[in-house]
């Protein structure tokens, strides 16, 4: 076989792994199985059942012939609408499925289903010579008019954006976009950008390619969201070659916007990016002053990571940490905009590679398989906490600061989370 074909060949087997043919639902986030953080009884207009609604956005070519209901290929046309999906079986009740959810001792394991995906709009994709504040599409009129309803009718008025990894299908990537707005208790609302992963063993090169094209896309529907929803910020979660999506659409956006207040861009957190990292750097200072809070988690030795460093020798973000030796060769004023970045309040980088959980192993896809991280996720999301209100605690490597896991980590952030100020609180139980 050809040399360069097995390696390719490689890393879509390491970034299919995991990829089973049923998402299952993931560990209970650890500050959930803490009574006083009940999400689920804060929720004013709590779930009825074991189904859950969420919204999408997708470039995908729809096919209502598959069970999916969209191809793996790229469409002309940009499109909304929401998916039902179940979680366990029909006749699950959903007082066992909340109270499996709230313990660490699940004694069954769920599986989701997706049961239906309506279009609502569909507009042309973007240009890449798009300009500032473009005007909402005459057909996504409607659409934008439910979704402010919506919006408008929600205790938390936040949208947070999943971008998901490679080899994903429709299924698979709204399906983790939902799994993050049921253990919020459905109080977030999510929408999953489901970019056209060819969602096949043999798709990392067209993944990468697509995840870039998909860069355009992502900034346009931020823009559209910014200007025309009522949604009070738009936060950003993603996830492996998501990070390459939403890393390029900031880098896009900060072409056209200066500052927070023209895009409302809340959190952004980019866990185990596959966004080379020499790419990212560059933009940084560019893109920064646009977000409210930049979180990035990585690990030397991410085992993924690392193999697809392999296709085209970059170093990837979510692969760096201590140990790496990396050198960018930056200019002078370059290098200290980062450190200065690094090291400010609004950015909290993460090293994953030695979390103290009990039997915690890294893993590529720890943002839901650790329920402590998973649970730094939801904090940061729901409540915009600062590192150290997250519990984390501060190291320096090399001029700049980095965080890590404490072994205290789930009674400090417990305790952070209670004692905040009423007004700043936002992950709390009802009565606390």
């Amino acid at each position: 076989m050809n040399p360069k074909l097995s390696v390719v060949l490689l890393v879509s087997l390491f970034l299919l792994g995991g990829c089973q043919s049923q998402l299952m639902l993931m560990p209970t986030p650890e500050v959930l199985k803490d009574d006083r953080f009940n999400l689920f009884e804060a929720n004013p207009d709590p779930l009825t059942s074991n189904e859950i609604a969420t919204l999408y956005a997708t470039t995908r070519v729809p096919d209502e012939r598959r069970s999916d209901f969209f191809k793996g290929q790229a469409d002309d046309e940009l499109h909304f609408g929401y998916a039902e999906l179940r979680i366990g079986e029909e006749n699950l009740s959903l007082f066992e499925l909340i109270d499996q959810s709230t313990t660490g001792e699940r004694k069954e394991k769920y599986g989701w289903k997706l049961l239906q995906a309506p279009i609502l709009s569909s507009t042309e994709r973007p240009s890449k010579t798009a300009t500032p504040d473009p005007i909402l599409p005459e057909s996504m009129a409607d659409s934008m008019a439910a979704l402010n309803d919506y919006i408008d009718e929600k205790e938390i008025k936040e949208l947070t954006i999943y971008a998901h990894g490679a080899n994903n299908t429709f299924y698979w990537s709204v399906a983790q976009g939902a799994q993050f707005q049921f253990f919020t208790g459905d109080n977030a609302m999510v929408l999953t950008f489901a970019w056209p992963s060819p969602g096949s063993i043999w798709g990392y090169g067209r993944d990468k390619r697509r995840a870039n094209d998909a860069a355009t896309d992502l900034a346009y529907l931020i823009e559209l969201l910014s200007h025309h929803s009522t949604a009070t910020r738009i936060n950003l979660i993603a996830y492996s070659s998501g990070g390459r999506v939403v890393g390029r659409a900031l880098a896009e956006l900060s072409e056209r916007y200066q500052d927070w207040e023209s895009l409302k861009i809340g959190q952004v957190y980019l866990t185990q990016s596959d966004q080379p990292l020499a790419e990212f750097v560059d933009a940084l200072p560019q893109f920064f002053p646009l977000v409210e809070g930049l979180t990035v988690t990585a690990a030397v030795g991410d085992p993924v990571l690392g193999m697809a460093r392999m296709t085209d020798m970059q170093l990837r973000l979510g692969a760096t940490g201590e140990g790496d030796g990396v050198n960018l060769k930056l200019s002078d004023e370059h290098y200290q905009q980062v450190v200065d970045i690094m090291n400010s309040e609004k950015m909290v980088f993460i090293d994953l590679r030695n979390v103290p959980a009990t039997e915690y192993q890294f893993t590529h896809g720890a943002w839901y398989d650790s329920s402590w991280v998973s649970t730094d996720v939801m904090v940061t999301l729901l409540g915009g906490l600062s590192a150290e209100e997250r519990g984390l605690e501060p190291r320096t490597l090399n001029d700049v600061r980095i965080y890590v896991f404490p072994d205290d980590y789930v009674d400090r952030v417990k305790e952070n989370i209670l004692n905040r100020p009423e007004e700043r609180r936002k992950v709390q139980s009802p009565g606390s």
